[in-house]
């Protein structure tokens, strides 16, 4: 049995980027029994916030750049895009750098991408493809705001919108599904947080 994790966030975000952390340690300590999607999430919900990241860009701009740079990462590997967001956000928020493509470079590389593939991926058809399908992916699951989805694969295409969570409440809920499976799974649509629905038609995200 295994869980898979979507996570839409604003990359802009220090809750999200708290959010991705706690996520990334969650997926090494449940190792083989769950998989992590970092999705970035775009909308004007996302824009209104406020947003402490400097740059010479417009803020939409600045998402909008930041969102090719992961997705450009992500055509190396999952693992290698969600460390190259993490490292760059890291620089963001604790380094209170500049977002410029200098830094974004400086990342790439300390991230061991192939930085001739990144700098052709960064604005390219294909980065922004992706990005237009994880947007129709959150109409489709109607999801606005940053929060976190789990599937289980052994109940088909049902999964659990989670709006609020830490670590320590994520990793106990991944567990006691990964421990009782359907029962666990089925009762989560009595918790207050919590939300069943279907997979989304389209089944974008699993196509990445």
């Amino acid at each position: 049995m295994k869980l898979e994790i979507y996570l839409f966030v604003d990359p802009l975000s220090r809750r999200c980027y708290q959010h991705e952390r706690a996520i990334n340690e969650l997926s090494k300590e449940l190792n083989e029994n769950i998989s992590v999607h970092f999705v970035p999430l775009v909308n004007i919900k996302v824009l209104n916030q406020e947003h402490e990241i400097t740059s010479g860009e417009s803020l939409q701009e600045l998402i909008f750049n930041t969102v090719l740079d992961y997705k450009a990462a992500s055509f190396q590997g999952q693992k290698r895009g969600r460390n190259f967001l993490l490292t760059l956000q890291e620089k963001l928020f604790e380094e209170s750098r500049s977002y410029c493509s200098e830094l974004v470079e400086e990342v790439a590389e300390a991230c061991h991408l192939d930085s001739e593939m990144f700098l052709d991926d960064r604005r390219s058809e294909l980065a922004r493809q992706t990005f237009r399908s994880d947007q129709q992916t959150a109409n489709e699951m109607n999801v606005s705001e940053p929060s976190a989805v789990v599937f289980n694969n052994e109940l088909g295409s049902e999964g659990v919108l989670i709006k609020d969570f830490d670590h320590d409440s994520l990793f106990k809920y991944c567990q006691s599904s990964i421990q009782e499976s359907r029962r666990h799974f089925a009762s989560l649509s009595a918790h207050s947080g919590c939300q069943i629905f279907n997979y989304p038609e389209s089944n974008q995200l699993s196509q990445k």
